[in-house]
Protein backbone atom coordinates (compact mmCIF):
# COMPACT_ATOMS: atom_id res chain seq x y z
CA UNK A 1 0.00 0.00 0.00
CA UNK A 2 2.33 2.72 -1.21
CA UNK A 3 1.80 6.29 -0.11
CA UNK A 4 3.17 9.45 -1.70
CA UNK A 5 2.73 13.06 -0.72
CA UNK A 6 3.94 16.08 -2.66
CA UNK A 7 3.15 19.64 -1.65
CA UNK A 8 4.68 23.09 -1.33
CA UNK A 9 4.36 25.33 1.70
CA UNK A 10 5.25 29.01 2.00
CA UNK A 11 6.79 30.34 5.21
CA UNK A 12 8.05 33.78 6.19
CA UNK A 13 11.70 32.97 6.81
CA UNK A 14 14.91 33.40 4.87
CA UNK A 15 15.90 30.27 2.92
CA UNK A 16 19.15 29.78 4.85
CA UNK A 17 17.24 29.90 8.15
CA UNK A 18 14.60 27.48 6.86
CA UNK A 19 17.12 24.99 5.49
CA UNK A 20 19.11 25.20 8.72
CA UNK A 21 16.06 24.15 10.72
CA UNK A 22 15.11 21.39 8.26
CA UNK A 23 18.60 19.86 8.17
CA UNK A 24 18.45 18.36 11.71
CA UNK A 25 15.69 15.82 12.41
CA UNK A 26 16.27 16.28 16.17
CA UNK A 27 14.27 19.53 16.05
CA UNK A 28 11.29 18.22 14.07
CA UNK A 29 9.37 17.20 17.20
CA UNK A 30 9.02 20.92 18.00
CA UNK A 31 6.80 21.55 15.00
CA UNK A 32 5.66 18.19 13.58
CA UNK A 33 3.02 16.76 15.91
CA UNK A 34 3.24 13.21 14.54
CA UNK A 35 6.92 12.99 15.50
CA UNK A 36 7.57 11.82 19.03
CA UNK A 37 11.03 11.03 20.31
CA UNK A 38 14.01 11.69 18.07
CA UNK A 39 17.42 10.37 19.12
CA UNK A 40 20.64 11.01 17.23
CA UNK A 41 22.18 7.73 16.02
CA UNK A 42 25.34 8.97 14.31
CA UNK A 43 26.51 12.12 12.51
CA UNK A 44 23.74 12.03 9.90
CA UNK A 45 21.33 9.50 11.43
CA UNK A 46 18.37 9.63 13.82
CA UNK A 47 15.94 7.19 15.40
CA UNK A 48 12.54 8.79 14.80
CA UNK A 49 9.27 7.78 16.39
CA UNK A 50 6.19 8.48 14.29
CA UNK A 51 3.01 8.44 16.35
CA UNK A 52 -0.63 9.23 15.94
CA UNK A 53 -3.77 9.03 17.99
CA UNK A 54 -6.58 7.69 15.84
CA UNK A 55 -9.71 7.70 17.97
CA UNK A 56 -9.03 5.50 20.99
CA UNK A 57 -5.97 3.92 19.35
CA UNK A 58 -2.40 5.13 19.51
CA UNK A 59 -0.19 3.94 16.68
CA UNK A 60 3.56 4.36 16.56
CA UNK A 61 6.44 3.36 14.33
CA UNK A 62 10.17 3.77 14.91
CA UNK A 63 12.39 4.44 11.90
CA UNK A 64 16.11 4.95 11.58
CA UNK A 65 16.51 7.82 9.14
CA UNK A 66 19.75 9.01 7.55
CA UNK A 67 20.38 12.33 5.86
CA UNK A 68 21.67 12.07 2.32
CA UNK A 69 22.84 14.97 0.14
CA UNK A 70 24.13 16.69 3.29
CA UNK A 71 26.21 19.16 1.32
CA UNK A 72 23.37 20.67 -0.69
CA UNK A 73 22.48 24.21 0.31
CA UNK A 74 18.88 24.09 -0.96
CA UNK A 75 17.68 20.53 -0.60
CA UNK A 76 17.73 17.70 1.91
CA UNK A 77 16.89 14.03 1.59
CA UNK A 78 16.25 11.66 4.48
CA UNK A 79 15.86 7.94 3.87
CA UNK A 80 15.14 4.95 6.07
CA UNK A 81 18.27 2.91 6.79
CA UNK A 82 17.90 0.22 9.42
CA UNK A 83 20.93 -1.66 10.74
CA UNK A 84 19.30 -4.98 11.64
CA UNK A 85 20.02 -6.67 8.30
CA UNK A 86 16.33 -7.20 7.51
CA UNK A 87 14.43 -5.77 4.57
CA UNK A 88 12.12 -2.88 5.52
CA UNK A 89 9.64 -0.68 3.74
CA UNK A 90 11.26 2.42 2.32
CA UNK A 91 10.43 5.81 3.81
CA UNK A 92 11.94 8.81 2.09
CA UNK A 93 11.51 12.51 2.83
CA UNK A 94 12.76 15.10 0.34
CA UNK A 95 12.73 18.81 1.10
CA UNK A 96 13.75 21.71 -1.11
CA UNK A 97 13.81 25.38 -0.17
CA UNK A 98 13.54 28.16 -2.72
CA UNK A 99 13.69 31.90 -2.03
CA UNK A 100 10.53 33.88 -2.73
CA UNK A 101 11.01 37.55 -1.82
CA UNK A 102 11.29 37.60 2.01
CA UNK A 103 9.76 34.13 2.22
CA UNK A 104 10.76 30.56 1.51
CA UNK A 105 8.91 28.00 -0.55
CA UNK A 106 9.40 24.56 0.96
CA UNK A 107 8.69 21.62 -1.33
CA UNK A 108 7.89 18.46 0.61
CA UNK A 109 7.84 14.97 -0.87
CA UNK A 110 7.23 11.91 1.30
CA UNK A 111 7.24 8.38 -0.08
CA UNK A 112 6.39 5.10 1.65
CA UNK A 113 6.46 1.84 -0.30
CA UNK A 114 5.38 -0.64 2.36
CA UNK A 115 2.74 -3.32 2.11
CA UNK A 116 0.99 -2.35 5.34
CA UNK A 117 -1.84 0.08 4.57
CA UNK A 118 -1.51 3.39 6.37
CA UNK A 119 -5.27 4.00 6.28
CA UNK A 120 -6.30 7.00 8.37
CA UNK A 121 -2.64 7.83 8.99
CA UNK A 122 -2.40 9.04 5.37
CA UNK A 123 -5.05 11.70 5.95
CA UNK A 124 -3.37 12.72 9.18
CA UNK A 125 0.01 13.14 7.47
CA UNK A 126 -1.46 15.23 4.67
CA UNK A 127 -3.18 17.58 7.14
CA UNK A 128 -0.09 17.74 9.33
CA UNK A 129 2.26 19.10 6.66
CA UNK A 130 0.50 22.47 6.42
CA UNK A 131 0.05 22.75 10.19
CA UNK A 132 3.72 21.88 10.71
CA UNK A 133 4.79 24.62 8.29
CA UNK A 134 2.83 27.17 10.32
CA UNK A 135 4.42 25.96 13.59
CA UNK A 136 7.91 26.05 12.03
CA UNK A 137 7.29 29.59 10.79
CA UNK A 138 6.22 30.65 14.29
CA UNK A 139 9.30 29.07 15.90
CA UNK A 140 11.69 30.63 13.38
CA UNK A 141 10.13 34.08 13.74
CA UNK A 142 10.57 33.91 17.53
CA UNK A 143 14.26 32.96 17.34
CA UNK A 144 16.89 35.73 17.25
CA UNK A 145 18.63 36.36 13.94
CA UNK A 146 21.64 34.09 13.40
Amino acid sequence: MAFALSTTERITAAPDVAIGALRDLAGYGRWVSIIGDVVRDGPDAWLVELRADLGPLRRSKRLRMVRLDAESSQSIRFSRSELDGRRHANWELRLAVEPNSDESLISVELDYDGRVPLGPFESLVKAEVSAAARRLESILSAEPER
